[in-house]
């Protein structure tokens, strides 16, 4: 029963769900793997999901904060690779740190 209810879930907010990610991260790729995701937790919890209503709740804030996350480690590591210190890292750096240890 639980698992058929998984499954209406997945075939009415798949898609509703891939183009509301979209919206935050504009990779298309990027915002199926967040859904997939986000559909993977539901699995796994899913003697939690018998409301529908609650579910598709979790389901679009659950997508939201996954998006806001992925931005968040976008900027952040397009921070460290504008940062000038994280840059001139000697080339041999983690050779030379492997050979010490």
């Amino acid at each position: 029963m639980i698992k058929n209810n998984i499954k209406i879930l997945f075939d009415t907010y798949y898609k509703p769900l891939c183009n509301f990610a979209f919206g935050y991260i504009k990779v298309n790729d990027i915002a199926e793997d967040i859904v997939q995701d986000t559909f993977v937790n539901v699995w796994e919890n899913q003697e939690k999901f018998t409301d529908t209503i609650s579910s598709k709740v979790f389901l679009y804030r659950t997508v939201k904060n996954k998006c806001l996350n992925w931005l968040k480690h976008l900027e952040v590591r397009a921070e460290k690779l504008n940062n000038p210190s994280f840059n001139d890292f000697d080339n041999d750096f983690f050779e030379k740190e492997m050979i010490k240890a």
